[in-house]
């Protein structure tokens, strides 16, 4: 099917159309001036209605203010207790004196040593057996 059978296909049916509302107009011309006056109406009843709602969406909504007024004074929760000789804050310096590296650091034992160099050992070869 082309667009020229398309096109006068079309225009078969509009005249058709045309020919059946001429005659229903001549036979009926009280009905069709009533059918014709309540296209109208609706047709203005759907611009306004448009027309309003446009109106409408335009406003930004108002939202009311509201204010908190507390009927009793806040209390903060109790938080748990520190234990004694716990540092919340420390001032750093750029070195340790004598009494801050015996409280802070401890050299390690050989037996710490020890454990610590099997374990990295075993750590690498693991990696080494993956390897291809």
């Amino acid at each position: 099917m082309d667009f020229s059978e398309l096109k006068d296909k079309a225009e078969d049916i509009f005249s058709d159309l045309k020919e059946k509302i001429s005659d229903f107009v001549s036979e009926n011309k009280i009905m069709s001036i009533a059918i014709s006056a309540l296209v109208v109406v609706i047709l203005i009843c759907i611009i306004l209605l448009s027309v309003t709602s446009k109106k409408k969406k335009d406003k930004t909504p108002e939202i009311p203010k509201m204010t908190l007024e507390l009927s009793a004074e806040q209390k903060i929760p109790d938080g748990p207790e520190l234990p004694r000789n716990y540092n919340l804050y420390r001032e750093p310096s750029e070195t340790w004196t004598e009494e801050e590296s015996r409280q802070w650091f401890t050299n390690p034992t050989e037996k710490e040593v020890n454990a610590l160099s099997s374990a990295n050992d075993s750590l690498i070869n693991e990696i080494i057996e993956a390897a291809p």
